[in-house]
């Protein structure tokens, strides 16, 4: 009697979806792990090119580059080890993969759904703001940034593209594009929120990892709901631009109470166009309406056999996710210990 082996639960229900659920979880695992290696390791073998060049000087501070000089760095780095390894295993792996999948989306659609997308940051900054104070009041320090602002014009405009204009692209081609779409035949709902979780944790810093999961969330759902990525990425845009022009505007202010009157007027602003945005998206909806962009419908989960904590499971399991969280919250853990052993005493 010729008896044929079968893996354990082959003939159970959903047991057909498994094979392309942990090829899908595989291709985020090796993606991940390729930004986590080239994040610790490009952007220190570009500062040691640029010292054998002579163009740099580790031991000074910011590595004896000037402002402009600096943002030239800041944005090399960030190409090499976000957007160069993110293509290569895409190619390699994924080919069939849209990095910027793309619908023509309605204005009546486009400009409400963004407008409201400006108002849950507002929310997100909230949030973000709170939990920074209680992490705060444990002594964890606020996160900084190295200062690239000067007051002419082009230093603006070579913030907005480095700042906002590139992640924009690249961090939503890496999460919206090719994450969220590898996940997406798992549903929709899982999709967006295994996206947002590794948006936030690529951050690597503990007080900005709650923001960017929220945005995470709003640019993901603005993705799966209108079947088009540039809504997210013309929101990422807005985010990131937002905090560029403030911090250029501050400089022609007197003193920090001005700058907090714009900040909180700019805030104002945002919330008021959510408000606006939401109402206008609310008259338009039909209860129960399925069409392709009517952004207020559910976010499904897809139709499957295998319940969504089990495709939950098959995902978090992979070996290669396993192996990418460790190292995002290595990266986190090392920040932060970073971080603290660095504060003035």
């Amino acid at each position: 009697m010729n008896v044929q082996w079968r893996p354990y639960g082959w003939n159970q229900p959903g047991a057909e979806e498994l094979p392309p659920l942990r090829k899908n979880a595989n291709f985020v695992g090796v993606l991940m792990l390729a930004l986590v290696g080239a994040s610790m390791t490009l952007p220190s073998g570009l500062l040691m090119l640029l010292q054998v060049l002579g163009a740099a000087d580790l031991a000074q501070v910011n590595y004896g580059l000037d402002k402009m000089g600096y943002l030239f760095f800041q944005t090399a780095a960030y190409l090499l080890y976000l957007a160069l390894p993110a293509i290569v295993v895409a190619l390699i792996m994924r080919r069939d993969l849209r990095p910027f999948p793309s619908r023509r989306v309605q204005p009546s659609v486009l400009i409400p759904a963004v407008m409201v997308g400006l108002g849950l940051m507002v929310l997100a900054n909230l949030v973000a703001s709170i939990l920074m104070n209680i992490l705060s009041a444990f002594g964890l320090p606020r996160p900084t940034s190295i200062d690239t602002m000067d007051t002419t014009v082009l230093s603006l405009v070579l913030n907005l593209v480095s700042t906002a204009v590139l992640p924009a692209l690249v961090e939503e081609m890496v999460f919206r594009g090719y994450i969220l779409g590898a996940l997406r035949p798992q549903g929709d709902g899982l999709a967006v929120v295994f996206s947002a979780v590794f948006f936030g944790l690529l951050h690597g810093n503990l007080l900005q990892i709650p923001f960017a999961f929220i945005l995470g969330l709003i640019f993901g759902y603005l993705t799966v709901q209108t079947g088009s990525i540039w809504p997210a990425v013309l929101l990422h845009f807005l985010n990131n631009a937002f905090s560029v022009v403030l911090q250029y505007a501050a400089q022609f202010l007197p003193d920090l109470d001005s700058i907090g009157m714009l900040n909180g007027a700019a805030f104002t602003v945002m919330a008021v166009l959510g408000v606006i945005g939401a109402a206008v998206l609310w008259a338009g909806h039909r209860p129960g309406d399925t069409a392709p962009q009517a952004v207020l419908r559910p976010v499904g989960n897809g139709f499957s056999a295998l319940s969504v904590p089990r495709r939950v499971g098959q995902i978090l399991l992979s070996p290669t996710v396993i192996l990418s969280l460790a190292g995002l919250l290595a990266i986190t853990a090392l920040n932060v210990v970073s971080s603290i052993v660095g504060q003035p005493s």
